[in-house]
């Protein structure tokens, strides 16, 4: 938490949740995000699709090896490369980004 706040992001826009017991928990949660992001240096699989099924952008960093780039695969298959980065501070810009591009979409 420290570090986001360090990055400007007060810590009470972030929320960390334990294990949700029951699936129809833990895929409503979505309904609770603007944006995930990928986990690294092992990219999500499941949790990764999950969030997309349910309308929930991710942004995934790209790595140098297979576990680092599973997100990248998924997000390239759904057309969604632009939401690949290939560093730290791109990515927190390319979330700021989608954030704003969502309020864009929905206000439309």
């Amino acid at each position: 938490m420290r570090r986001m706040e360090t990055l400007g992001i007060s810590s009470s826009r972030i929320d960390l949740y334990t294990l949700m017991g029951q699936n129809s928990e833990h895929l409503s949660a979505y309904s609770w995000m603007d944006i995930s992001l990928d986990t690294f240096p092992y990219a999500g699989t499941t949790t990764t699709c999950e969030s997309l099924w349910m309308g929930v952008p991710v942004v995934t960093l790209a790595g140098h090896c297979h576990a680092h780039n599973v997100g990248v695969s998924i997000l390239s298959n759904v057309k969604l490369q632009s939401l690949v980065t290939t560093n730290r501070v791109h990515a927190l810009s390319k979330t700021f980004l989608s954030l704003s591009l969502t309020h864009f979409i929905l206000t439309l």
